[in-house]
């Protein structure tokens, strides 16, 4: 009999930023702190363990949960209702945060031994002390095992934006999604919303690129790492606060040479239209047209960055743009004639998303990827920055943010 991961399957209730969590209504239904009674605990085979994972790409700090459930336990309770796995996290404040989950035991042959059963839950936090709480009942036989850990937060060292940790609920439990929603995370709607200062209006223009599908070793992986640094940035970057400025988000694929996505005005991400456009864009599918055509990609990428530039030459506030994307190499007979005829007080800033599928999600490796964009944004006299992580985009961004402020020269 196979085991499975559980990752936040059943109900789960996202906490608001406030003094009264909103709560699992599973929980009204069971005498939770009576759990913790040790004189009426069983001896279940299960383990335990709650850790920070770091920052993500969507600039808040996370912190995992992981329940695990031996199989010979699953294979002795065969066909005795089901096991709830309750999480439960208090702040510092005593507002509590409660999640849960649950597995089947019916289906299971007690001849054989099942599988271990493993429930993960993410959260997000905000820096500092928790409680975190966690039982598992079986629901046929009120059999019950608990126990408590202790969790500290550490905040991001030398924090550019300490001040937006303020306006973040300390928790917020994150759904276990497939893609292209676990890129977007669509629930979870706290954005840093990080206040930018200049003297006169800024006009930011920012270009997302998607990763090449013939480019990339083992694609869909690749793909994947890829836009889980892509979209939550992009949605970050979206929340930004520019008093009398204006954002216009698009996305490229150059693949194919065409505008996927694109929104003028941005105070939020369109998640509906942008959803549709990553949800038909197949890592496993190249269109064979595309492939004869590939000679005009790396200009088409040079002519939207020319038409943004241009665009924004009208425009009486100051004018950024912004491109993100992963390192891009151009296979074959292309033309990649620098871009021309775009020289103006805009600003360009090209950031560089190395994440390689051999990549440990914090970790800094050296590795060598050719990309051939820098070259082509040359004459416009980019500023280029390579980032491996969470951390680095936070930094990467505020110090463009900082240049921004600063009157041009």
């Amino acid at each position: 009999m196979r085991g499975w991961t559980l990752a936040a399957l059943g109900l789960v209730m996202f906490s608001a930023a406030c003094a009264s969590a909103a709560d699992d209504p599973v929980f009204a239904d069971i005498s939770f702190n009576q759990l913790f009674d040790k004189h009426g605990q069983t001896r279940l085979r299960w383990t335990s363990r709650v850790f920070p994972t770091g920052l993500s790409y969507h600039q808040r700090l996370r912190a995992r949960v992981e329940i695990e459930i031996d199989g010979s336990e699953v294979a002795r309770h065969a066909g005795k209702g089901q096991v709830l796995m309750l999480v439960q996290m208090e702040d510092s404040d005593g507002v509590v945060y409660r999640v849960h989950s649950n597995a089947p035991l019916d289906g299971f042959d007690r001849r054989f031994r099942a599988d271990n059963v493993t429930y993960l839950q993410d959260a997000f936090v905000k820096p500092g002390d928790y409680q975190v709480s966690m039982a598992v009942i079986v629901t046929g036989t009120g059999e019950h095992a608990a126990t408590q850990q202790s969790l500290h937060i550490d905040p991001v060292s030398r924090d550019p934006f300490p001040e937006t940790w303020n306006k973040m609920p300390a928790v917020e439990f994150v759904p276990t999604l497939d893609s292209p929603e676990a890129w977007f995370l669509p629930d979870i709607s706290a954005t840093p919303g990080i206040r930018v200062k200049t003297l006169r209006p800024l006009h930011l223009e920012v270009i997302g690129i998607q990763p090449s599908r013939e480019e990339v070793r083992f694609a869909s992986q690749t793909i994947d790492r890829s836009m889980r640094a892509l979209v939550p940035s992009l949605k970050v970057i979206s929340s930004l606060q520019l008093p009398g400025g204006s954002i216009d988000v698009s996305l490229l694929d150059v693949e194919r040479r065409r505008v996927s996505f694109e929104q003028t005005g941005v105070t939020e991400l369109d998640w509906p239209r942008l959803r549709s456009v990553l949800s038909e864009t197949s890592p496993h599918k190249i269109d064979l047209r595309d492939l004869q055509n590939r000679r005009g990609n790396a200009q088409f990428l040079v002519d939207e960055i020319r038409r943004r530039i241009a665009a924004s030459q009208d425009d009486r506030g100051v004018c950024a743009l912004m491109i993100l994307g992963r390192p891009m190499s151009f296979r074959g007979d292309v033309d990649l004639s620098p871009i021309s005829g775009a020289r103006s007080g805009c600003r360009v800033f090209y950031v560089r998303f190395y994440t390689p599928v051999e990549q440990v999600e914090f970790s800094e490796p050296r590795l060598i990827i050719s990309d051939a964009v820098a070259a082509l944004l040359k004459p416009v006299e980019p500023r280029v920055f390579d980032v491996y992580n969470a951390e680095q985009f936070r930094r990467t961004l505020a110090a463009i943010l900082e240049e921004l402020e600063k009157p041009a020269s």
